[in-house]
């Protein structure tokens, strides 16, 4: 009666060991390679994509979700290991574009490659027309060195005054930028 059962219930077993293995590695990410600093822009593009993110529609809790993920997850190539890899997130108004007066929330990732001294950047902005609040909100700005510090990075931005007030509105544009520093 065992052997009867055992071998009843085998196939189902191994039907859904096979299943679960064909999930684990449809739903495994494979290690993304290096990206070369001329296409930053580019990979985070598709970074965006491929985790569901809508450029022209996101809010400032994605803004920092989608730039941290992508701090976290893809690596540019040939960094100068003793410059580090950084994440950078500041805000504040400028009066100085067409649009008239604007409050720029703005997450952008820094590094420098092996042997050069340009330092190259990628930029997430999501420029807000400004209102009285944000307009004397003072301008400032925040470093993560390290992937090490990324959580505390996370918690300083999420409570920053400058991200409960962009969390209220929606951008009149997101700009994505990437290049050497000038």
């Amino acid at each position: 009666m065992r052997l009867f059962w055992l071998i009843a219930i085998l196939p189902a077993a191994v039907g859904l060991a096979w299943l679960l293995l064909a999930s684990a590695k449809r739903n495994a990410r494979p290690k993304p390679t290096p990206f070369a600093s001329a296409e930053a822009k580019a990979r985070f593009l598709q970074y965006a994509a491929a985790n569901n993110y809508r450029i022209d529609h996101l809010t400032a809790d994605q803004a920092l979700a989608l730039m941290a993920g992508f701090y976290r997850d893809e690596k540019a190539a040939n960094l100068n290991q003793f410059s580090s890899d950084m994440l950078f997130f500041s805000w504040g108004t400028d009066d100085g574009t067409e649009y008239g007066e604007n409050f720029d929330y703005e997450i952008a990732r820094q590094w420098m490659e092996e042997d050069s001294t340009d330092v190259w950047y990628l930029s997430l902005n999501l420029r807000f027309k400004s209102t009285a609040t944000m307009a004397h909100l003072a301008s400032g700005n925040h470093w993560c060195e390290s992937l090490d510090e990324l959580d505390s990075f996370l918690t300083y931005v999420r409570a920053a005054d400058a991200t409960q007030l962009a969390q209220m509105k929606t951008p009149a544009a997101v700009i994505v930028d990437s290049g050497v520093v000038r």
